[in-house]
């Protein structure tokens, strides 16, 4: 097929991350950077090949699947470029670039598209990781509204990001807030009949608040 169609590129950039995952770090980003640089010869418009029969499914929710062009593949690389910089420690330049990422994804695809909320998931991580509490609650407040909006209340990317919004809290050592969302996202688990799994991130946040409580401030629900 050669470098210059584009089910090369959507190969390069699940090879890139899978890289990342391996601690690859150095080589993914030489390639995610060299995604970007054809990107950038080829423009925006270019017919490097025909991409009906391609999709980006790049830890997409399946179903939400994206016809591939150059200008998708260039965003995708950029994000997961992000993602490397973050896993390999560049926690500095990883923000830098989710805030590229993010603005580039709402231009192409919309506030609400899958790959902008998964950006903004990564995003509300490195901010966390940077201590920015602030716009990293907005960013998770956001993302929280956006899913109940988007797929429902009891969905499982809406209770996993309330459940992700509780480590928030227990950065800033809010314990009862993180007891009290913890407690509303185990409830809405079990309402909807939710996998089993998907309990084990505001369990294990719900043990950490109690942990950190006296036994007087906790919910009459677990004095006893």
């Amino acid at each position: 097929l050669g470098n210059d169609h584009l089910a090369t590129w959507v190969a390069e950039n699940e090879l890139g991350t899978t890289l990342t995952r391996l601690g690859a770090f150095e080589e993914a980003d030489r390639l995610l950077c060299e995604i970007l640089d054809r990107a950038s010869a080829a423009g925006k418009s270019a017919a490097l090949a025909d991409p009906s029969s391609l999709s980006l499914t790049l830890g997409r929710p399946s179903g939400q699947d994206e016809v591939a062009s150059v200008e998708n593949c260039a965003a995708i690389a950029r994000r997961n470029l992000a993602l490397n910089d973050l896993y390999w420690g560049k926690v500095e330049a990883a923000e830098a670039r989710y805030r590229e990422v993010l603005e580039e994804l709402r231009r192409l695809r919309g506030d609400d598209a899958p790959d902008t909320l998964l950006a903004m998931d990564d995003y509300a991580f490195v901010l966390l990781e940077q201590q920015n509490y602030a716009e990293a609650e907005r960013v998770h407040d956001e993302l929280v509204e956006t899913s109940d909006r988007v797929f429902g209340e009891n969905h499982w990317l809406t209770l996993k990001r309330r459940a992700d919004r509780t480590a928030l809290y227990g950065r800033q050592r809010r314990w009862a807030d993180m007891e009290e969302e913890c407690l509303a996202v185990i409830d809405a688990i079990g309402a909807s009949g939710g996998e089993e799994r998907a309990l084990l991130v505001p369990m294990r946040n719900m043990a950490q608040a109690l942990h950190q409580q006296p036994e007087h401030t906790r919910t009459s629900r677990w004095k006893a």
